[in-house]
């Protein structure tokens, strides 16, 4: 289901964590407090109290046919913690800041930060924070030496991004199942409709510290599989990276930016 555009909507900021995880808590508290940006904690999905749940969600079989590998629980409990604030975010109607509570603020103010949104609220899903940075393609100009596009290619994580209700409502009706982690699917235009954004420079980092909800560390549970599943895998790979080329870039609104700032 692609996104349908509606505005005027007030943004919330959540941080997901986990109701136990207090010292992770109090660091990021005490870093949004002094920016003096208000927020509330989302009580992310546990891994192991909700076990059942997660297995309801989860397909083993076509992620070891189409990846090799099964997701940790940790995955599975960290796209269903996103997946339930993009529930919340079509039920209120009010776009979100989503935040986990592995990060970082960088260097900006408030004021700032809700000039970017204001500014961006014709793009439904911009992520604010890079894990695994790219080349950067400028498409709009925003406040302060900010600007809004799209990286040249997965960047990973979902530490921060802005997500609006047609969004959030686009990627719930093709997520019933996790297959992959959900950074990898938010991702995946071709599949759900809403094309990645970027700001740059991020206003937000990984900490150097783990994740609670999600590991990258351990991510893949590699499965014994056969040359022919092999070379079914690479198959599905290649074909994904061709979608990924016509689907993931927004040609049409980078090219726009560059002719107005009369760089052709």
């Amino acid at each position: 289901m692609r996104p349908n555009r509606k505005t005027g909507q007030d943004v919330q900021v959540f941080v997901i964590s986990l109701r136990e995880s207090t010292e992770r808590r109090a660091r990021i508290k005490k870093q949004l407090d002094q920016k003096g940006l208000d927020f509330q904690f989302f009580d992310a999905i546990d891994s192991y109290s909700h076990a059942s749940l997660l297995e309801e969600r989860e397909n083993i079989q076509k992620t070891q046919r189409v990846k090799g590998y099964r997701l940790q629980n940790t995955e599975l409990a960290c796209f269903a913690s996103h997946r339930c604030l993009w529930e919340k975010c079509v039920e209120n109607q009010r776009s979100m800041i989503i935040l986990e509570d592995n990060v970082d603020l960088k260097d900006f103010s408030v004021e700032s930060l809700l000039k970017i949104y204001e500014q961006s609220r014709e793009f439904f899903y911009i992520k604010l924070s890079a894990t695994n940075k790219k080349s950067f393609i400028k498409i709009k100009k925003l406040d302060g030496n900010y600007f809004l596009g799209q990286y040249t290619g997965n960047t990973c994580g979902t530490t921060a991004y802005i997500i609006s209700p047609a969004a959030a409502k686009a990627f719930l009706g093709d997520s019933e199942q996790f297959l992959e982690p959900v950074d990898d699917y938010m991702e995946k235009t071709w599949k759900h409709g809403v094309k990645t954004y970027s700001v740059s420079p991020c206003l937000f980092e990984r900490a150097k510290i783990s994740s609670t909800i999600g590991t990258f560390s351990s991510r893949k549970r590699k499965l014994n599989i056969t040359l022919a599943k092999r070379l079914y895998i690479e198959a599905y790979r290649l074909v994904e990276g061709c979608l990924r080329f016509f689907f993931f870039m927004d040609w049409k609104k980078i090219i726009k930016y560059k002719i107005q700032r009369h760089w052709f």
